[in-house]
């Protein structure tokens, strides 16, 4: 064995360190770089009260916003601008700095539809449970203020439309105005001997019935005058309390007629309101 070899070997006994298999089964001298991976053995076993994390593993938060110290005023943000004020590192599309946007600044081109009439439900099913418990009396006229105190239908927006849904349980006689009726709702009350009319009311009277506490002066309910709306309410198939003007007349005709009642209708009820305010005294402060 050489003498540099047992010199190791003295050296390894001394710090009473174990040599890597690499070492002890090689015949050639060890460098001084293989040395330094010599494991030493532990002097502290791992139990309950030292365990901890690895050196780095854990870093201690940044306090920010407390002062002019590492991360005060700003909190490390900088001056103003986007990257200051949101978490977001990109702006979403279309913003364009805070000025009115090019979406924005382009006014709306094409046709745009008028928005569809919102008409609240009511079923034969419903009627036919407020009449059985005494709420709506099937004996008279049923319109939408009489549905309304009697919370037959809830929520109104545009009007009320009656649907056949539950027709198989309906066996009253009754005579009722909504805004629009169902073919199927319509047979199953005539077949009873009952009327059903689909009625226009305009945004001013459907709101004075929905509320008439807020109204001194009744408004009166306008004619149609919608293409779309003449169409429906001269329909005898539909049911529309105009139908029975519409059988004789032209109509153009009949959409002057109209149009010409609904002006005397607003001009008299414009007159009222003036007679009402020239009665009223004056106050005095």
């Amino acid at each position: 064995m050489s003498s540099t070899l047992c010199r190791q070997m003295a050296l390894l006994s001394v710090r009473r360190t174990t040599l890597p298999l690499s070492l002890t089964l090689s015949k050639t001298p060890a460098s001084t770089a293989s040395l330094n991976t010599l494991v030493k053995r532990p002097t502290t076993f791992l139990h309950a009260g030292n365990v901890k994390d690895n050196q780095g593993a854990r870093r201690k938060r940044v306090i920010l916003g407390r002062g002019q110290g590492k991360k005060g005023k700003t909190s490390g943000r900088g001056q103003k601008g986007w990257h200051a004020r949101q978490h977001k590192s990109v702006p979403t599309p279309a913003f364009e700095g805070g000025q009115s946007g090019i979406i924005k600044a382009i006014p709306h081109l094409g046709h745009r539809g008028i928005d569809k009439p919102r008409y609240t439900r009511l079923y034969l099913d419903t009627l036919q449970h407020f009449v059985e418990t005494g709420k709506l009396d099937a004996s008279k006229k049923i319109t939408i203020k009489e549905l309304v105190e009697s919370k037959a239908v809830g929520k109104i927006k545009d009007g009320v439309v009656l649907l056949g849904k539950g027709g198989e349980f309906f066996n009253h006689k009754i005579d009722i105005e909504v805004t629009r009726v169902t073919q199927p709702a319509i047979k199953l009350i005539e077949q009873l001997g009952g009327t059903a009319t689909s009625v226009y009311h305009g945004k001013e009277a459907l709101k004075a019935i929905l509320r008439p506490d807020k109204w001194a002066i009744m408004p009166v309910n306008p004619m149609p005058t919608r293409s779309k709306d003449i169409a429906r309410y001269t329909d005898a198939s539909r049911r529309g309390y105009l139908a029975p003007e519409a059988e004789t007349i032209d109509k153009r005709q009949l959409v002057k007629q109209l149009l010409a009642k609904s002006r005397a209708a607003v001009a008299v009820q414009q007159q009222h309101q003036h007679q009402q305010t020239a009665t009223v005294p004056p106050t005095t402060a």
